[in-house]
């Protein structure tokens, strides 16, 4: 049986955090709940009240909480069966450990939303990754990923303009970026990966619908032709929910 006597004193440390409220460490509490598996999908999470209790918390901060998760789709209200939480599926999540294939299999599992589509200069971080001079123009484009409608990933990609001027924004918005650019004949054969964590911003929060400052997993990626040709850089920000890191362990007899 699971002692909860703990958590209170979870919250009470937490709510002292400065510059964080003591509803936005809630929210992140049930969120890492939620994403470990502790609320069964097939029956109702513990009352507004329990929880409450929990967390040492009023309902008020509860229920701010509560409600944000559902905005979110982590949870849905049912009538007559209280708060449920909403199976997260495995598929919408973004593997980390491979470079070239995993984005197909999220463009399968999830729809996109093309927020913003031009022509412009690359930025220094995204130009020094693609190997191209300063300022060189590309094709940019911002789209939001959502899963059940719910956004679940936020990426930038700026794709050379040689490359960018062989499709239309309406093209982007129907397929995904790596079918488009098979489709023109450039397959990626090398890549690079940078993984770290940073905080939304104001436009990523408000397109992700989160607070602003919450802490994302950020995965910037290049992608190269077998000849060394740069193809596209991507920024991909997201909740640590929407990821998964996976490794192959090879272990010999002395290893223990």
């Amino acid at each position: 049986m699971r002692d909860d006597r703990a958590t209170p004193n979870i919250a009470r440390s937490l709510s002292g955090k400065r510059g964080v409220s003591l509803q936005e460490r809630i929210y992140r509490l049930l969120d890492e709940q939620l994403a470990l598996g502790a609320f069964d999908h097939s029956q109702a999470m513990p009352t507004e009240e329990a929880l409450a209790a929990q967390f040492a918390v009023s309902r008020v901060t509860i229920r701010a909480a509560l409600a944000r998760l559902e905005q979110q789709g982590r949870i849905r209200r049912v009538p007559g069966r209280g708060t449920m939480a909403v199976p997260q599926h495995r598929a919408a999540r973004l593997s980390m450990t491979d470079v070239l294939g995993d984005m197909d299999q999220v463009a399968r599992a999830t729809t996109v939303r093309v927020l913003a589509f031009d022509y412009r200069p690359a930025p220094p971080e995204a130009a020094t990754l693609l190997d191209m001079p300063a300022g060189a123009i590309c094709q940019y484009a911002q789209r939001l990923r959502l899963a059940q409608a719910t956004p679940r990933l936020h990426l930038t990609t700026y794709i050379p303009e040689s490359i960018g001027r062989l499709w239309k924004q309406a093209d982007l918005a129907r397929y995904s970026l790596q079918s488009l650019l098979r489709r023109h004949g450039f397959a990626a054969a090398t890549g690079q990966q940078i993984v770290t964590a940073t905080q939304a911003a104001p436009t990523v929060a408000e397109g992700l619908g989160v607070e602003l400052g919450t802490p994302l997993l950020r995965v910037q990626r290049s992608t190269f032709t077998a000849a060394g040709q740069p193809i596209e850089y991507i920024d991909i920000l997201g909740p640590a929910a929407s990821f998964d890191l996976r490794m192959t362990l090879r272990l010999g007899s002395a290893d223990g």
